[in-house]
Order: structure tokens, then C-alpha cells, then sequence
């Protein structure tokens, strides 16, 4: 279609001077568990924090209307000498997104796919973590490639990689407890009058920027805590990732998206579930709590109270994003997969030979993974 036009944002001012449009149609484009993970915001907090490359938001529009993002950058990987096209967010974004007006799927990636491949000067990989499998995206990407791609030399690799356990929620609180397994409820309604008789209880959430400040620092130790009593890290592991949430979540609190809950047992931080509701979902980043409390189940029972939260303020979906610990499943959330999808050149050494390394990383970190579950 000679309407359709790619366009490139290199410029970071660009970027958030389009912030506003960005939002408003990532809003309408993408469903809201996903949507929180390429707003402007986690985006261009990422990019302050992590960015390192250059900027490559690569955007189909329509007789000028957008059509299309792609929250896209390009690095060196200095192993191979040979660059690397990511998602902005890769490595600490639950979803990563190309973000599509719908109905206009097939034109918008037909658009970029084209671009790309006149373009794959500028690349050797394309890498896109976490693309969702119940959006037409992978599957659309994959035909392309299958198609007309093979004119350019283009393939592309699909895989699968983390699943995302999604809590459709009922009407009330109740009614979810009515649905889960008799053991979870009157574990909860034990743990609960067991807590409420030995401690004074006090469970709140995040309110205002002097309160965020000091329950997410507990929220760092806590989740510390618990991660090194199992010999693993934990997300919150590393100082420039705190520091991304510290920025990230106040920007949320001034957007009415964060919904971080505390639990105190006689004036002591216990418990903190890390929480961000973007229109109809909530969706559950990581928390943390004192191991010496895990006997009273004080992480299931704040949990039940962000579940509860999450329905009082008529939201539609729970996700507990990555990982599908047996904890997420007891509370009825249905397994969402993942997958990680990549686009190589097959006639070039050095395209071929970056792929390779990635999928030895993938490996690695899949039998670190393994082992870390099994010391856990």
C-alpha cells in the first residue's frame, strides 16, 4: 500500500515528545496486562536506566495516522562485532510488544517486516523476548518470513520461553474463594485469624511518594532476604534494577497505576507485594517477605488481600506475569505462554554465529534456572 510509511525514531526528545499519542493508542492496541510494559513511561524509564545503543522506535503509519510501534534499539554485541536489534524493557519487561492498531495486523507487519529486511545492513539479529502466543504477532512474523523473506535471505526462529499464569476475576472476593481449592481458602481464613490473635495486623497500600519511598526499600530487603535463604539472587537483585523501580514506581503512583500492598506484624514490615494496575489488569511484578513469618503463609495472605483489592477496584484480570510457580496456579490463573522470536540472515557468518551465541545463552540460563528450582 503506497499510504503505508515506515518511520525511525532515533531521537530519545522525539520520543517522549509523541508521548501522549503513544499512550493513547497502546491503550487501545494492547490488552492492559500487557499494555503497562511499552507505555512511554516504562519505556523511557528503561531507556534513562538501561539504554546503552541507539534508539530504533520504529513506527507504521497510515496517511499519517499511526498504525504501528515497534519499541525497538539497536547494540553492539562486542563478542561478535555484530548488532544486536532488542525490545526496549528486554530483560526486566514481563511482555514485550509491537504494538498494532487491530484489524490492521497483516498490513503493519507486512510494512515493518519489509523495512527490516531493506534495512538488514543495520542488523544482523532481531531479537523480540516475550512476544505473547495468543497475539496474531509471531504467528504473522513467521509467515512473512516463510514468504518473503527467503527473496532477502530472511528467516526467523520462534521459541518458546517463559509462561505468564492470567486470573480472569470474578465479581467478588468471595466468589473466587468459592472457585479455588479448599485448602488455599482455609489456609487463608487459618493463617489470617492465626496472625490477627498472635500480632497487631496492619495491611495497607501505598498512597503517597513519602510512603513509597520507605515500603519499596522494604520491599528490596525483604525480597533479598527471602531470595539468599534459597542461594539465588531475586529480581531486585542488582542496584540499577532498584533504581529503575524506585523511578518507575513513582511514576506510576502519579498515574494511578501502582498498587504496591504492605502487611506490618506489630509495627514491623513482613510482607510487600509489588503490584501495577494499568486499566482492566493488575498485574504482579515480585514482593518479598521475612522468612521468619513463612510459617503463617504471610505471602499468601497479603496476596488474597491484592486479589481482593484488585476486584473492589473492578479490575478484570490478575496476571502473576513470569514464572509459573504452583502458588499463582492455586488461585485458578490458567498458564498464558510466551515466546521469544528472532530473525536472522541466512547467508551471513556473522549473523548465523550471533544466533548461535543466543541460543547457548538460552541454554545456560535454562539449566541455571533448573538447578536454582532444584536448590530451591
Amino acid at each position: 500500500m503506497s499510504s503505508v510509511r515506515v518511520r525511525v525514531l532515533n531521537n530519545f526528545d522525539e520520543f517522549i515528545n509523541m508521548a501522549e499519542c503513544w499512550n493513547e493508542c497502546i491503550s487501545s492496541w494492547v490488552p492492559p496486562n500487557r499494555a503497562i510494559f511499552v507505555t512511554s513511561e516504562w519505556l523511557s524509564t528503561w531507556w534513562k536506566q538501561f539504554g546503552h545503543g541507539e534508539l530504533f522506535i520504529t513506527c507504521v503509519e497510515l496517511f499519517g495516522e499511526p498504525l504501528a510501534f515497534a519499541p525497538l534499539f539497536i547494540r553492539r554485541v562486542c563478542a561478535l562485532g555484530s548488532n544486536l536489534i532488542s525490545f526496549i524493557g528486554t530483560g526486566i519487561s514481563d511482555y514485550g510488544e509491537v504494538a498494532i492498531k487491530p484489524g490492521m495486523e497483516q498490513v503493519a507487519v507486512a510494512a515493518l517486516m519489509r523495512y527490516l529486511a531493506s534495512h538488514r545492513y543495520l542488523w544482523d539479529v532481531i531479537e523480540m523476548r516475550e512476544l505473547s502466543l495468543t497475539s496474531r504477532i509471531p504467528s504473522l512474523i513467521k509467515a512473512w518470513c516463510e514468504d518473503e523473506g527467503r527473496q532477502f535471505g530472511i528467516a526467523c526462529h520462534l521459541s518458546i520461553s517463559e509462561v505468564c499464569p492470567v486470573l480472569k476475576l470474578p465479581s467478588s472476593f468471595e466468589h473466587l474463594l468459592s472457585l479455588v481449592r479448599g485448602n488455599l481458602r482455609s489456609n487463608l481464613k487459618r493463617r489470617e485469624r492465626q496472625l490477627r490473635k498472635l500480632f497487631d495486623v496492619q495491611v495497607g497500600v501505598v498512597v503517597n511518594e513519602e510512603q513509597l519511598n520507605e515500603v519499596i526499600e522494604h520491599m528490596f530487603n525483604l525480597h533479598a532476604r527471602r531470595w539468599r535463604k534459597r542461594l539465588q539472587p531475586g529480581v531486585f537483585f542488582l542496584p540499577s534494577v532498584q533504581c529503575f523501580h524506585r523511578r518507575f514506581a513513582s511514576l506510576a503512583l502519579k498515574n494511578g497505576w501502582l498498587a504496591m500492598h504492605f502487611m506490618k506484624l506489630n509495627g514491623t514490615f513482613a510482607a510487600v507485594h509489588y503490584c501495577l494496575r494499568f486499566d482492566s489488569a493488575v498485574c504482579y511484578y515480585g514482593g518479598g517477605f521475612a522468612p521468619e513469618f513463612g510459617k503463617y503463609s504471610i505471602g499468601t495472605v497479603l496476596m488474597g488481600y491484592a486479589i481482593k483489592h484488585a476486584i473492589e477496584s473492578k479490575a478484570l484480570l490478575f496476571d502473576f506475569l513470569r514464572g509459573c510457580e504452583q502458588y499463582k496456579l492455586l488461585w485458578g490463573a490458567k498458564p498464558t505462554q510466551n515466546a521469544t522470536l528472532r530473525l536472522f540472515q541466512k547467508g551471513d557468518a556473522r549473523s548465523l554465529a550471533t544466533m548461535a551465541m543466543l541460543r547457548l545463552v538460552d541454554r545456560l540460563n535454562f539449566i541455571a534456572k533448573c538447578a536454582a528450582q532444584r536448590i530451591g
